[in-house]
């Protein structure tokens, strides 16, 4: 069995096939934190009390994942409808499905474009699904407030 030779990364150090330089990591943890400090917080992307309440019951009722064959967990519950583009069916039992960490993890990458080839055609079908702009998380505010719900 053949195994991939080291490589030099940008900054002169050899990686051994496998691994990630210490300074492509030292990079990853910067770009994060950028992200991170320029993203709403969680209750302002339509995740506050009221979501805690409708995840932690509909956990308590669905404890498995969801996927078929996986016998993990729940851990996470995942929106059918996206909130961005269903907010009216953010805390809809039937727009929720449980799943393991893991299987969250590869849908949420599949569906925001993070799991999409580099060398991958984007048509309608396959593209980027844009991240809730700051319209759209003032619009969950509003629609708390026409349901009479505290944001």
């Amino acid at each position: 069995m053949a195994t991939r030779a080291a490589h030099i990364c940008k900054c002169g150090q050899r990686v051994v096939s496998g691994a990630v330089c210490q300074c492509q990591t030292a990079r990853m943890r910067e770009a994060r934190a950028l992200h991170d400090a320029t993203r709403p917080n969680s209750a302002a992307r339509g995740y506050g009390r009221d979501w805690k309440q409708v995840r932690a019951q509909f956990l308590s009722n669905h404890p498995h994942c969801s996927v078929q064959h996986c016998s993990e967990p729940s851990t996470e519950a995942d929106h059918i409808l996206s909130v961005c583009d269903r907010p009216d069916l953010r805390l809809a039992f039937h727009n929720l499905r449980a799943f393991c960490k893991p299987h969250h993890s590869q849908r949420t990458a599949r569906d925001q474009g993070f799991a999409k080839g580099r060398g991958e055609v984007k048509t309608f079908e396959n593209r980027q699904r844009p991240m809730c702009t700051p319209q759209r998380t003032h619009f969950f505010n509003k629609v708390d407030e026409f349901n009479g719900e505290n944001a």
